[in-house]
Protein backbone atom coordinates (compact mmCIF):
# COMPACT_ATOMS: atom_id res chain seq x y z
CA UNK A 1 0.00 0.00 0.00
CA UNK A 2 1.38 3.36 -1.01
CA UNK A 3 -0.91 5.70 0.97
CA UNK A 4 -4.32 5.87 2.57
CA UNK A 5 -6.82 8.72 2.87
CA UNK A 6 -9.33 8.85 5.71
CA UNK A 7 -12.08 11.43 5.34
CA UNK A 8 -13.76 12.08 8.70
CA UNK A 9 -17.12 13.81 8.97
CA UNK A 10 -18.18 14.73 12.52
CA UNK A 11 -21.68 13.74 13.51
CA UNK A 12 -24.20 16.53 13.47
CA UNK A 13 -25.48 17.45 16.90
CA UNK A 14 -29.21 17.24 17.49
CA UNK A 15 -29.20 20.19 19.92
CA UNK A 16 -27.11 23.35 19.76
CA UNK A 17 -26.51 25.21 23.04
CA UNK A 18 -26.20 29.01 22.89
CA UNK A 19 -25.01 31.34 25.65
CA UNK A 20 -25.89 35.04 25.42
CA UNK A 21 -24.33 37.56 27.85
CA UNK A 22 -26.97 39.90 29.30
CA UNK A 23 -26.91 43.17 31.21
CA UNK A 24 -28.31 43.88 34.67
CA UNK A 25 -31.88 44.14 33.32
CA UNK A 26 -31.67 40.67 31.68
CA UNK A 27 -33.00 42.24 28.47
CA UNK A 28 -30.03 44.09 26.94
CA UNK A 29 -26.81 42.54 25.68
CA UNK A 30 -23.74 42.91 27.89
CA UNK A 31 -20.70 44.73 26.50
CA UNK A 32 -18.25 42.00 27.51
CA UNK A 33 -18.82 38.25 27.79
CA UNK A 34 -16.68 37.65 30.89
CA UNK A 35 -18.08 40.52 32.95
CA UNK A 36 -21.74 40.03 32.00
CA UNK A 37 -24.01 40.06 35.07
CA UNK A 38 -26.26 37.32 33.63
CA UNK A 39 -26.37 34.71 30.89
CA UNK A 40 -29.26 33.35 28.90
CA UNK A 41 -28.60 29.71 27.96
CA UNK A 42 -30.83 28.05 25.37
CA UNK A 43 -30.89 24.64 23.73
CA UNK A 44 -32.14 24.73 20.15
CA UNK A 45 -33.13 21.60 18.23
CA UNK A 46 -31.28 21.68 14.90
CA UNK A 47 -33.88 19.91 12.72
CA UNK A 48 -36.72 22.38 13.29
CA UNK A 49 -35.18 25.31 15.19
CA UNK A 50 -37.41 24.91 18.25
CA UNK A 51 -36.09 26.06 21.64
CA UNK A 52 -36.23 22.97 23.86
CA UNK A 53 -34.61 24.40 27.01
CA UNK A 54 -33.85 27.86 28.34
CA UNK A 55 -32.62 29.38 31.59
CA UNK A 56 -31.14 32.56 33.03
CA UNK A 57 -28.00 32.31 35.17
CA UNK A 58 -26.27 34.87 37.38
CA UNK A 59 -22.53 35.19 36.65
CA UNK A 60 -20.76 34.85 40.05
CA UNK A 61 -17.33 35.40 38.44
CA UNK A 62 -18.02 38.74 36.77
CA UNK A 63 -15.94 40.75 39.26
CA UNK A 64 -12.96 38.37 39.34
CA UNK A 65 -9.66 39.60 37.95
CA UNK A 66 -9.12 38.68 34.33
Amino acid sequence: MDHILIHYEPRKKEVMTCAIPLGEDKASLADHFGSAPHFYIAGKRQKDGDIISEAYYHNPFRRDEK
